[in-house]
């Protein structure tokens, strides 16, 4: 039986309204931390999003799988989460160097 519930079931004089609130307020509480820790997972898969497209645009690679799977991350990201992957990738592995550059052409 959920708070509505036994609400309903208890109107009159056998009500402890002290109760009843007690508990909404704890189903309420229960509520906010589910979605609490939904945010946090959710910010957590949208930064892997970011550092694997940073990755794969570091990575230089030419090849039609590479360019795929970089397309497919880079639709779930806006213009700042994509400049926070390639930040991520330059801090990471450095800057693309001009040798990397030329080298990477095919």
């Amino acid at each position: 039986m959920n708070i509505r519930d036994e609400l309903l079931a208890e109107v009159g004089p056998k009500t402890h309204v002290a109760d009843i609130c007690g508990r909404a307020a704890d189903e309420i509480l229960i509520k906010q931390m589910k979605i609490d820790q939904q945010k946090r997972e959710i910010e957590r898969m949208k930064f892997a999003i970011e550092e694997a497209y940073g990755c794969l645009w570091r990575s230089l690679l030419a090849d039609p799988k590479s360019c795929h799977a970089r397309e497919i991350l880079l639709a779930e990201l806006d213009g700042n989460g994509q400049r926070r992957g390639i930040q991520y990738a330059n801090q990471k592995y450095g800057h693309v160097s001009d040798h990397e550059a030329i080298h990477s052409l095919p």
